[in-house]
């Protein structure tokens, strides 16, 4: 038991009631409710059901006029860089990376890359995101996300397009997987001792165990072959997630095809060997044996039929982040044939340098109508669909399927309950639409994770980040003068 009296057997039995309940993985349910008890959900069906057969004194939380939903995962994100909001925009890609990599490895202390992750999950959590796949260099991510009450998979970012750095590359990618584990596991045995009051209590299964360790050998323009070979050796030997970006741009598959583009002139300036492979992105990875690890695949812009076929038969997944498509862009993703192909596609925000927000709703609306617009076709991406790919879509992509992504017996009581009571949502003829055509992030009114309610407040972090933002905002502007 935590030294606050909630360990892992305090977490009374409630039922949270609401005019609608979206289990996600079955219809919705009109005057429906959840039981919850331990942190898990034990019961979803009619209110009525589920206030006979709920424990005996249950608390009834009655959101009435809402829609309670699984909390939304998204399947990728960049929290070390929320602060970089509005900093860059419209770049071209190579000029965007420049830019990027200057303010994040110059200017952005350790301390300031943590407190821009913080912001990140703050932001998501209000807008009902309680599961992130993060993709990170600094390791911020795992403290913000542990601290704040979230859970996730934080892949551990890795760079080194020469060759002769692989080695050092590779120890210090194990050493920095190694240091992340050991923070995860202190900080669950230091909540379960009831060290932490600040933050949620629960046991080891609950809190240290919220965050899972991977690995990201960044992409094709920033990561030799041997590294690469090297990062699925790794992989497989310790049993980590692997998420790669991967056919985002033109000039990444002119790299591949012949050594031209904007990353060739860069890595003949830099001295860097390469050896194009004369292949497309996903073909180059395939050769080089990273889909037996089974990895995240993101963005995928750019990829055909055939390779979704063979992507879907290595048991490789799809991060699809169509606003960070567009507004860089680098075109619209095949959303339809990935879901054809059977592969498990979840939606994700990217980090908010390309997209400006943590904010599924914008997200998946956007989806939606790109879709549509560049299909000519109105009956694409229904929003029962766009809603999974925001939900359990996304916890099958990133491998967490069995513990959240749907309200069913068993499964993490995640939840975001979205009021409906805006004149913007009336009348509900669907409540599936409402929620992805109409619903925004100001509508959601109660976060829970574990069966815990969180609704987190940013005032504290304001004064910092506004500090935080003078300062970035002067070095932008000499780095757009350079």
């Amino acid at each position: 038991m935590n030294g606050n009296g909630n360990g892992p057997t305090d977490r009374p039995p409630a039922v949270l009631r609401a005019r609608f309940v979206v289990p996600v993985s079955s219809p919705a349910i009109e005057d429906g409710a959840v039981e919850m008890e331990g942190g898990r959900i034990v019961a979803v069906g009619k209110a009525g059901d589920v206030m006979r057969q709920a424990a005996s004194g249950a608390r009834v939380h009655d959101f009435g006029d809402a829609a309670i939903l699984p909390g939304f995962v998204n399947a990728h994100s960049h929290l070390e860089l929320t602060a970089l909001r509005g900093l860059l925009e419209g770049l071209e890609f190579p000029e965007w990376i420049r830019r990027l990599s200057h303010l994040k490895y110059t200017v952005l202390t350790p301390r300031e890359l943590g407190l821009s992750a913080r912001w990140g999950v703050l932001e998501g959590l209000r807008s009902g995101i309680t599961c992130w796949g993060d993709t990170s260099d600094s390791g911020a991510a795992v403290e913000a996300i542990l601290a704040e009450g979230a859970r996730g998979i934080v892949y551990q970012e890795v760079f080194g397009p020469h060759p002769d750095d692989c080695e050092k590359a590779l120890h210090d990618l194990a050493s920095k997987v190694t240091d992340l584990r050991r923070q995860v596991v202190s900080f669950g045995r230091a909540v379960s001792r009831g060290d932490l009051f600040d933050l949620p209590p629960g046991p080891l299964e609950m809190e240290g165990a919220r965050v899972e360790i991977g690995i990201s050998p960044h992409a094709p323009y920033t990561v030799s072959q041997r590294l690469f070979k090297a990062c699925a050796a790794l992989a497989l030997e310790e049993g980590l997630p692997v998420a790669v970006h991967l056919a985002e741009s033109a000039d990444e598959e002119l790299l591949l095809k012949d050594g031209t583009g904007w990353y060739g002139r860069r890595f003949a300036e830099r001295g860097i060997p390469f050896d194009a492979p004369k292949a497309s992105p996903f073909a180059y990875i395939e050769e080089l044996g990273l889909l037996k690890t089974k990895p995240l695949l993101i963005h995928c812009v750019r990829t055909t039929w055939e390779e979704l076929l063979r992507a879907k038969k290595a048991g490789a997944t799809v991060a699809h982040c169509p606003q960070s498509n567009a507004k860089l862009g680098h075109g619209v993703a095949p959303l339809s044939l990935m879901l054809d192909a059977g592969l498990s596609v979840g939606l994700g925000t990217d980090g908010v340098v390309s997209n400006n927000a943590h904010d599924p709703f914008n997200e998946m609306k956007f989806c939606a109508l790109i879709h549509r617009a560049a299909g000519k076709d109105p009956k694409l991406m229904p929003a029962t669909t766009v809603l999974e790919l925001a939900t359990l879509g996304a916890a099958r992509a990133l491998g967490l399927d069995g513990r959240v992504g749907s309200l069913e017996p068993g499964k993490f009581a995640d939840f975001a309950v979205v009021s409906l009571a805006a004149a913007s949502l009336k009348p509900v003829q669907s409540v599936e639409t409402a929620l992805v055509f109409s619903a925004s992030a100001r509508d959601v009114t109660a976060v829970f994770l574990a069966g815990r309610r969180l609704y987190p407040d940013l005032n504290p972090l304001r004064e910092a980040y506004a500090e935080l933002g003078r300062k970035l905002g002067a070095a932008q502007k000499e780095l757009a003068a350079a």
